[in-house]
């Protein structure tokens, strides 16, 4: 009785490790006909870094564009500022030239 056991659970792993030993051959084999598939991949590949570089090359470009805009505009502002401020000033040269008193009426020599 007990040799049969053994003969049993002996007979069945020697079927269990073929079994999984056929399957796990048939599910990992790759079949490659010709190189066709390997020149395939490296053709996406290649069309991937391109893409990849053609994007990065097109946002560094519009990125420096960018930034020469901004750098514009700054100067644009810087520009303005000083004119704001030049302005400011002649306003101040001018009010300080004027000489604006202010009496009552009782003091005007001339009445309307």
């Amino acid at each position: 009785q007990k040799m049969s056991n053994v003969l049993f659970i002996v007979l069945s792993l020697f079927l269990i490790i073929n079994i999984v030993a056929s399957v796990g051959d048939d599910a990992f084999t790759i079949y490659i006909d010709g190189g066709k598939e390997l020149s395939n991949i490296r053709a996406d590949l290649n069309k991937v870094i391109d893409t990849d570089n053609n994007l990065s090359t097109n946002l560094s470009n519009r990125l420096n564009e960018i930034e020469s805009t901004l750098a514009k505009i700054t100067a644009l502002m810087e520009g303005l500022t000083n004119d704001m401020k030049a302005i400011n000033d002649e306003q101040k040269a001018a009010s300080n030239k004027c000489g604006v008193t202010v009496k009552s009426g009782s003091a005007r020599k001339y009445k309307l």
